[in-house]
């Protein structure tokens, strides 16, 4: 008694200290601006303790059935877990937390022993049961540190004397790493650790991934990943991990049908500019578009809750360009999927820039010239996409801000036809394979940015542009098209260039080409491009043309 008495003590002066001292305030000032700017998942499976959790940036790779949030600080010992517990745990009502810590309190001096160990982590659990009776807690065993080989005796008879404890507690469990980091020869494993033989690389945590797996609270939800054949994407996309699936095309889209009432979004951001994000636009059961920024690199998102219990249908559409970067379609987390009605026909492919991208056209949340400059993108809502939705097809949309047939702005070291065979139009990188997407209608709409050009010089390099997209799609209708923001001049510029490509592609013997030229010029939305209301005038106009044109019926 005399001793815990002695204890109890002790460490009430080191919390009276802790709470002058403040140490890792700013650890923990930093998840409250995370916080701010992404709200943390409903109640999350809850990781905390030192450096060898902060370190695990990637643990939701190893656990995606479930919905976990890492909010440990390196450096840090038991009684920094009580002293920040109501920021980084009580706030987060976690369903299950699990613990690893204990290995730093080894290092506070002659007077720490096992015995000081147990009872730190006693006056946790004890806080945490007092808020929190019935959630999990799990606690991983100090690990065996090469750098810290004089605390190992220590190390195991707190691990034991812990381990003892929570044999005795309900809704406690304790998780062994300890063993499992041990070579047959009784020594430790020092492949697992990185060169300081503190902590640990990539293997380290594969050895733990399947020790703590079994012992994490059932996920109400299920978790698919985009290789499944009831998730359909629609776009050019890298699928050098097959899983997970990239896409940096404005209106590149995912469709699937999820049974029950929720469903969430496992979705990553490239975070190419660093604070610049992505958005995306979401339908369910065809109501309209939920537009959503995205925030952080990894986000999951609620899509649906509280439906009434069936079958409901997902689409999820990038609404931001490619020179923001990719999103990386993780998984769908649902009760099920259901299978998908057959993918639509007809196929549509819209080659443009930033008018076909949706650039500046949403300003329904971001007033123009404030925010970011992605902020009013909206490929949902894009003439192609409402086209394509109109006559029930498949859409792709091969665009980027700024790019030309002949000439790009912004000095764009790269024109549309040095791309048009990339997934990436941004980066001349990965190819496409035309094979995998082929439409029947092709629309053009370039010569924008291009702006007046010798008109012989301009229509030549159309003209190779319209050839190389004839060998690629042999059977498609091409569309040629004047920009829907030119002035006068430009507009005249571009009608007399279209004629004269059509007529020498059709002596050439061309017979599957087609012109439009717009009644108006829409430049209602941000830096004079057209607005959401003028990209449905737009594709009003179009549809009405393709209709007559190729007898399609909307």
């Amino acid at each position: 008694m005399r001793i815990k008495i002695l204890m109890l003590a002790t460490l009430l002066i080191h919390f009276s200290f802790l709470a002058f001292t403040q140490p890792f305030i700013n650890e923990v000032n930093y998840f409250k601006k995370v916080d701010s700017l992404q709200a943390p998942p409903k109640e999350p499976i809850l990781f905390i303790g030192s450096s060898s959790f902060t370190n695990w940036k990637d643990v939701q790779d190893y656990f995606p059935s479930h919905t976990l949030l890492n909010r440990a600080f390196g450096g840090s010992s038991l009684p920094h877990l009580i002293l920040y517990a109501e920021d980084i745990i009580f706030r987060y009502n976690p369903k299950q937390i699990l613990i690893y810590c204990g290995e730093n309190d080894l290092t506070g001096g002659p007077t720490i022993n096992a015995d000081s160990i147990l009872f730190r982590f006693q006056r946790l659990h004890s806080l945490i049961r007092s808020r929190l009776p019935k959630v999990p807690i799990v606690y991983l065993s100090m690990k065996p540190s090469p750098s810290r080989r004089k605390y190992l005796p220590t190390m195991q008879e707190g691990n034991a004397k812990i381990k003892a404890f929570i044999a005795d507690q309900a809704h406690t469990k304790f998780i062994d790493v300890y063993s499992s980091m041990i070579s047959n020869s009784g020594e430790i494993n020092a492949s697992i650790f990185l060169s300081d033989s503190l902590h640990m690389n990539k293997k380290g945590y594969e050895l733990w991934q399947p020790l703590i797996e079994p012992i994490l609270e059932k996920p109400m939800l299920n978790y698919f990943t985009l290789s499944n054949s009831r998730i359909r994407l629609v776009g050019r996309a890298d699928y050098s991990s097959v899983n997970y699936p990239r896409v940096w095309a404005s209106g590149s889209y995912v469709e699937f049908n999820f049974k029950g009432s929720a469903c969430k979004l496992d979705i990553t951001d490239e975070q190419r500019w660093g604070n610049y994000q992505n958005y995306i636009s979401v339908v369910i059961d065809g109501q309209p578009a939920r537009r959503l920024k995205l925030n952080g690199k990894r986000s999951r998102i609620t899509l649906a809750e509280n439906l009434k219990p069936g079958v409901h249908h997902v689409t999820i559409c990038k609404d931001t360009e490619s020179g923001i970067g990719y999103i990386q379609f993780n998984g769908v987390l649902c009760k099920g999927l259901a299978p998908l009605r057959k993918a639509p026909v007809k196929k549509i492919e819209v080659v443009g820039n930033s008018i076909t991208c949706g650039m500046g056209s949403d300003m329904t949340a971001i007033p123009c010239k404030t925010g970011q400059w992605y902020d009013q993108h909206n490929a949902w809502n894009s003439y192609g996409a409402l086209i394509a939705r109109a006559f029930k097809a498949q859409w792709h949309l091969t665009a980027e801000s700024g790019i030309g047939l002949f000439k790009s702005c912004c000095n764009k070291p790269y024109v549309m036809p040095t791309v048009f065979d990339k997934i990436n139009v941004n980066k001349d990188s990965i190819p496409w394979d035309f094979n995998k997407y082929q439409p029947d209608l092709v629309i053009a709409e370039l010569g924008q940015n291009d702006g007046l050009q010798d008109i012989t010089t301009f229509c030549k390099a159309y003209i190779l542009f319209i050839k190389k997209i004839r060998s690629l799609y042999p059977k498609a209708t091409i569309a040629l098209l004047n920009s829907p923001m030119a002035d006068n001049t430009l507009k005249n510029f571009l009608d007399r260039s279209i004629l004269s490509i059509y007529q020498s592609l059709a002596a050439e013997g061309e017979k599957n080409i087609i012109s439009y030229s717009f009644k108006k010029q829409y430049i209602a939305g941000c830096d004079n491009h057209p607005s959401l209301e003028e990209h449905t005038e737009i594709a009003k106009e179009l549809i009405s043309f393709l209709r007559k044109e190729l007898k399609w019926k909307s």
